[in-house]
């Protein structure tokens, strides 16, 4: 990169580029939605739906498929707060997504700043996210994925601070948008595992003090949507959609895994290989879980 432009870099304010990556963002998200609003899938109807039961007083109900289960909370929830009683959720549903997006971006951004020594290559992460198309499409349609990036993106630059050796602020603040995370995707449970993980097996520390900020971690992002789930189990017998009190065990979970890591890996092969799927799908799952278990082992031995 020539010389000029280094220092022009330099001499920027730390938060100039994060901000004009941040507006670039959100104004792609919203020129989607110039000729016919946000996008709108089965999922996005529900969230909508959902939102103006909540504006109604009729709490988290559904409009024709019972009770809301199969989503957790927090996105219609959202996208009812945007409206502050005053304009209808699909309304808002798309610059809210384009905001979300904006911040996230932001964040990113500010953060490559602060802990790259390299301001060209900062900038270049910023404005990668910030052109990132399929991130785009997400932040011009009524999906839960913007807000989910943006609570689990949070959550790992804190958690990153707090094995850094920083504040426990860090880590509490952390385990507070890994909770939130959860709470708008059910697959934001892999958040606060991972963070668990990382908090338990860090070097430098006793056991006693990883054991305690590793269970702290857990109750504080794991509480709501337990409770969440909980209520969901007393309301129609089922912690989630599709998850039931009965009939589905733990033993399911690899199983199911393994099928969607099959589905994945076959993507777009004709049907006629659906019996590799399965098997295919164990071995990645194997392979992970190996590789896992050496990165682990390791890392233990390097501390």
């Amino acid at each position: 990169m020539p010389t000029r432009v280094r220092r022009l870099l330099a001499r920027l304010p730390p938060v100039s580029l994060p901000i004009v990556f941040a507006v670039l963002g959100a104004d792609l998200a919203l020129a989607r939605e110039i000729g016919f609003g946000a996008a709108l899938s089965s999922d996005g109807l529900n969230y909508v739906a959902v939102a103006r039961n909540l504006l109604a007083g009729e709490g988290f109900a559904q409009d024709l498929h019972g009770p809301y289960v199969h989503w957790p909370p927090l996105y219609p929830a959202l996208l009812a707060a945007a409206s502050l009683f005053a304009f209808d959720p699909y309304d808002v549903a798309g610059p809210l997504n384009a905001a979300i997006f904006g911040l996230t971006i932001f964040v990113v951004a500010r953060y490559l700043r602060e802990r790259l020594e390299s301001r060209a290559l900062a900038a270049a992460g910023g404005l990668a996210l910030a052109l990132a198309w399929p991130l785009v499409e997400l932040a011009g349609g009524v999906w839960s994925e913007p807000a989910f990036v943006l609570f689990a993106t949070l959550a790992l630059i804190q958690l990153e601070r707090r094995l850094r050796g920083g504040p426990r602020r860090a880590l509490v603040l952390s385990a507070v948008f890994a909770a939130l995370a959860w709470l708008t995707r059910y697959p934001g449970a892999a958040v606060p595992a991972a963070a668990i993980f990382l908090l338990a097996t860090r070097s430098g520390i006793g056991w006693r003090e990883k054991l305690r900020e590793a269970l702290a971690y857990a109750a504080i992002a794991g509480l709501p949507a337990g409770l969440w789930m909980f209520g969901n189990l007393l309301r129609t017998g089922e912690l989630r959609g599709g998850i039931r009190s009965t009939g589905y065990s733990l033993a399911d979970i690899p199983r199911d895994l393994a099928a969607a890591l099959g589905d994945w890996a076959l993507r777009g092969v004709p049907a006629a290989a659906e019996d590799w799927r399965p098997p295919l799908g164990a071995l990645i799952l194997a392979l992970l879980a190996a590789a896992s278990a050496w990165y682990a082992v390791r890392w233990r031995a390097a501390a």
